[in-house]
């Protein structure tokens, strides 16, 4: 990606978005990760999201995870402790972005989402974004939400 032109996108369709997701995730050595509370219960439900987990932690790609863990998804943040490095609970998390060294991917609030939508099916729109700028902006987001959180343990 570095050679490629700066750009960002915004992405539709449950194939589309599925590419992206996984060619930004092929792309990453390291991914900070924010998810709602539905974010885990999707990761883990859907096997296409399933497989992508299990593609990172065969490729080693270091991962930190913030979510909202609550009584419904603490299953799910269980199962995510053992691909993330660390998970981290903070209160109220209506976020759902990844940042990784090069790249920003983005979709709107799952909460809301999942309301018009069944909870197994996939994510229908991304932004995706290697802006260098927009890239360091959600790493400083990214930064302060680990600051201020617990730890899922």
């Amino acid at each position: 990606m570095a050679n490629e032109t700066e750009r960002t996108e915004v992405l539709h369709g449950s194939e589309k978005v599925m590419s992206t997701v996984s060619q930004f995730l092929s792309r990453a050595n390291s991914i900070n990760s924010c998810g709602d509370y539905k974010a885990p219960s999707l990761v883990f439900k859907i096997e296409e999201y399933n497989k992508l987990m299990n593609n990172l932690k065969e490729k080693g790609v270091t991962l930190r995870y913030v979510t909202d863990i609550t009584k419904d998804n603490v299953k799910y943040c269980k199962i995510m402790m053992e691909f993330a490095d660390e998970v981290r609970h903070l209160d109220g998390l209506k976020a759902n972005f990844s940042v990784s060294e090069t790249e920003y991917l983005a979709s709107a609030s799952l909460s809301q989402q999942q309301q018009q939508q069944q909870p197994t099916e996939q994510v229908q729109q991304v932004i995706n974004s290697n802006v260098k700028n927009i890239v360091e902006q959600q790493k400083y987001v990214f930064q302060s939400f680990w600051n201020k959180v617990t730890l899922a343990e």
